[in-house]
């Protein structure tokens, strides 16, 4: 329906045909049940490279995930040999510090997959284990 200026409402013109369009044919679904597509071959396919793509993925945040922790355990390392220094420096025995160095050292390492940073845990590890038994050393001479 139009809108006319005068208030009232009648019927809307009608739009001439474009060209090429035919008058009076209408949009229709087909009636009755429609059935999906069937898979194809490739479907399949599909699906087992993307099962493979997702485990790849998960290797990548597992190596990922070591390579993490190994820096994690080495920044626990040096931040107990230098809250050791300091307890020395300060010419006090810093008893939490020694057991959570050498728990920390007790503590399996896991392999990060990375040999530099596994030569540098080795030489942290090291470090610790020479300051703690020279701090044995010495409580052994008072």
């Amino acid at each position: 329906m139009r809108i006319m200026p005068q208030g009232g409402a009648g019927p809307a013109r009608e739009r001439r045909a474009v060209s090429g369009a035919t008058s009076g044919s209408t949009f229709r679904l087909p009636e009755g049940p429609q059935t999906p597509p069937r898979p194809t071959g490739l479907a399949g396919t599909a699906s087992l490279a993307s099962l493979g793509t997702l485990m790849a993925v998960q290797g990548a945040l597992d190596d990922k995930e070591r390579r993490r922790a190994g820096l994690d355990r080495g920044r626990e390392a040096l931040d107990g040999l230098d809250r050791l220094r300091l307890a020395i420096l300060e010419g006090r025995q810093d008893g939490g510090s020694i057991d959570a160095l050498r728990g920390l050292l007790r503590r399996e390492r896991t392999d990060t997959g990375d040999a530099g940073l596994e030569r540098l845990l080795d030489d942290i590890d090291l470090r610790a284990e020479v300051e703690l038994a020279k701090l044995e050393r010495d409580a052994g001479k008072r």
